[in-house]
């Protein structure tokens, strides 16, 4: 064999090794997928698969979107809530991003001054016209960069333990050519102020906010609030139940009526595997395509059919998956965990949110789908966070129409308890070890005006719940339990008691329907 002729071979057997090479490390990259190598492929030609990575990348963007923005003229008059669809929403979010930014990675910007978090503190701040951003839950300190949209920043920062609210004071009542920043952490009880100019390439000066706030006090088309302590507060006097002083309450424009959306509610058709007109193997095919995709062929399925009700059972060497009729979707690895490590909260969140995001499919249908239209957008947010001992505790919700989803969802989990978030799931950093997930299809099927008035939910509470002593909140949801079939969704009220200072320590929620008009 002449020197050409060997050098070609050796080319052609270098082609091969590299070529078998990309797929080893293809199956690899996709989680051990089993089966034929050209899963990998598919996902960089597939059109589901980038439309999928585009959802990904939209529901890490939005799970610390803040659950309200209120503008504040004048808190016990003026206060206007700033829907995510209106043309104001991403430039005030995007602003009060770049002061945090500025805040928290910058190490020469130091805060103004500490001020200890009282009951009237927020409501001090809000009696001059401000911008206050509301998130759901405390954002430790160590997921502020997802909330920044860059998960590598360095936040040098160490005075701010975790985030509740911001408030941006422009300052509209003085000559002050800056704005202060107030930064809630109820975590440690403090305020943190920050005396800042404003951001000149955004064009968002004391003049910009004059004018949004007048054009919200003429032209806004949103409900406005008010403080919810002088709407109630002679149920408050006689029922003995203490409100926060800076809780602000819905005011329809047209008085005490609010149009709410109503939906029905169901399990995805997959899920109920037991069907006349189709075979049981087929559904259980069908179910393990649609939860576990390219990887249903190493899961072992088995279907336990009680009643109406049914669970298919999805298992392999270290996972078990169990979808329920009723919409429960439950994960659990079964290989032992070592109790000591728990790893960093970062890689922790990481594993939880590239496990829900790529199962958004579940729940979210693709931009792209025809039957869009026919079902409403989920909104998912970040709601509670918990460290323990050896993981880490995440719970998520959902939205509909900018109007939260309350879960009383009954489980069998070592013993029967109530789900009350839409996705519980926990992890260590290296790994998700369960997740408890509500799987369901919200349908729209029409407005219907309801009566805001609540003095007769007020009186039943105080009657029906003494153990609720002090309410930390109150607001509107839909509310969802654990029964089979399709329901339909209005909404209630919701009242969220402060456990710290009610009985027992542990105190559920309360809730009522609303009337309609």
């Amino acid at each position: 064999m002449n020197l050409a002729k060997w050098e070609r071979f050796k080319f052609f057997i270098l082609l091969i090794l590299i070529f078998t090479s990309v797929i080893q490390v293809g199956i690899l990259w996709s989680f051990k997928k089993y089966g034929a190598p050209h899963y990998f492929f598919s996902e960089f030609f597939n059109k589901k698969n980038i439309a999928a990575q585009r959802d990904l990348i939209e529901f890490k963007e939005n799970l610390f979107l803040p659950s309200r923005v209120i503008v504040s003229k004048d808190i016990y008059s003026n206060n206007w809530l700033v829907d995510k669809e209106d043309e104001d929403f991403p430039k005030l979010y995007a602003d009060m991003k770049l002061y945090l930014a500025d805040i928290l990675t910058k190490g020469e910007i130091k805060y103004d001054r500490v001020i200890p978090l009282k009951e009237d503190t927020t409501l001090k701040f809000m009696a001059e016209p401000s911008i206050t951003f509301e998130f759901s839950t405390n954002i430790n300190s160590r997921m502020l960069p997802w909330l920044l949209d860059f998960s590598g920043v360095n936040i040098v920062n160490k005075e701010i333990s975790s985030i509740k609210k911001v408030i941006i004071i422009p300052n509209l009542l003085n000559e002050k050519d800056s704005c202060t920043i107030e930064i809630i952490d109820e975590a440690s009880k403090k305020v943190f102020e920050y005396n800042r100019g404003f951001k000149d390439r955004t064009g968002m000066g004391k003049d910009w906010y004059r004018r949004m706030m007048d054009d919200l006090g003429t032209h806004s088309p949103d409900s406005s609030y008010s403080l919810l302590t002088g709407k109630i507060s002679g149920i408050n006097s006689n029922s003995g139940i203490t409100i926060p002083k800076d809780m602000l309450f819905l005011v329809p424009q047209m008085g005490e009526f609010s149009l709410f959306r109503n939906y029905t509610c169901a399990s995805p058709g997959e899920f109920i595997v037991k069907d006349e007109n189709t075979s049981l193997s087929d559904k259980q095919k069908k179910l393990a395509e649609k939860i576990l995709g390219n990887d249903a062929e190493s899961f072992l399925s088995s279907v336990d059919l009680n009643g109406t009700a049914t669970m298919a059972t999805f298992k392999n060497v270290g996972n078990t998956y169990k979808v329920h009729s009723n919409g429960l979707l439950e994960y659990h690895y079964l290989q032992a965990e070592e109790n000591d490590n728990k790893g960093k909260l970062e890689d922790a969140f990481e594993k939880i949110t590239e496990f829900i995001g790529s199962k958004l499919h579940l729940i979210v249908k693709p931009k792209n789908d025809d039957k869009n239209n026919e079902f409403s957008d989920i909104e998912i947010y970040l709601s509670s966070f918990e460290e323990k001992n050896d993981k880490y505790k995440f719970t998520f919700d959902y939205r509909l129409n900018n109007v939260p989803v309350f879960f009383n969802f009954a489980i069998n989990d070592k013993g029967k308890r109530i789900l009350n978030s839409a996705i519980e799931i926990e992890a260590t950093g290296k790994r998700v070890l369960n997740c408890y997930w509500i799987i369901k299809e919200f349908t729209p099927i029409g407005d219907k005006t309801y009566n805001l008035v609540f003095t007769d939910v007020m009186d039943n509470l105080s009657k029906t719940r003494p153990d609720i002593k002090s309410i930390k909140n109150i607001y509107s949801c839909y509310e969802v339990r654990s029964e089979e079939g399709t329901k339909v969704l209005e909404p209630l009220w919701l009242i969220e008691p402060d456990k710290e200072k009610s009985l027992p320590v542990k105190v559920e929620s309360f809730t009522e329907k609303m009337n309609p008009k």
